[in-house]
């Protein structure tokens, strides 16, 4: 497979996509060939929530997903970390569980 096989076969969910490190990532994966590159809005999917992270993966059935998505509170932050990555990665398995599991 080359390089741009890659983008044709691959349905890609970026969350943090606009973002610092995530647009990057999404110039770099239209140029190695991705046609199909999502990457949600947090006015219409707040990865905070489980509920909105199902919806996310109903919505745009991903086949990759790269994870950015952050709250970045910087180094004087009283909450350095979040629990955003946790919530994102436990729904995501969740939801892709429930698909599978449904006929």
């Amino acid at each position: 497979m080359n390089s741009t096989d890659f983008g044709q076969q691959q349905h890609v969910l970026v969350t943090g996509g606009d973002g610092f490190w995530g647009r990057h990532v999404v110039r770099a994966l239209a140029a190695h060939g991705a046609q199909d590159v999502f990457v949600p809005q947090r006015a219409t999917y707040d990865l905070r929530q489980e509920a909105d992270v199902a919806r996310m993966v109903d919505d745009f059935p991903a086949t990759l997903v790269i994870h950015l998505a952050a709250t970045v509170g910087g180094i004087e932050s009283k909450w350095p970390r979040d629990t955003l990555s946790f919530t994102v990665g436990r729904s995501l398995f969740r939801a892709r569980s429930d698909r599978r599991s449904t006929p």
